[in-house]
């Protein structure tokens, strides 16, 4: 197919893109409901992983990376929220050794 779209766009004048890099997406043109798809197997109790969640979300091209942000943000929240906690803590007299999980 890239060889038909070079050739068109250099013969229609659109320019010579030969040596770019190019990738195709195909979409299927059947409709289907993901949301009641995800509600069924959600109600019959299927896990599905974080991952596979977001490699279906189309404007997400790099899950690994996506994945790796989610957790810096929970790390960034945990450090934010966990020095809040441990002041609280303190300004009530309670110790961290005291202190029960």
């Amino acid at each position: 197919m890239l060889p038909f779209l070079n050739y068109y766009m250099s013969v229609a004048g659109l320019g010579n893109f030969q040596d770019e890099e190019v990738e195709f997406i195909f979409n299927r043109d059947m409709i289907i409901n993901e949301s009641e798809i995800l509600s069924t197997l959600n109600n019959l109790g299927v896990r599905i992983s974080q991952e596979t969640l977001l490699s279906q979300v189309p404007w997400i091209d790099d899950v690994k990376k996506e994945m790796d942000n989610i957790k810096k943000e929970g790390e960034e929240a945990i450090d934010l929220y966990g020095n809040s906690f441990r002041e609280l803590r303190q300004d009530e007299g309670i110790e961290e050794k005291d202190h029960v999980e």
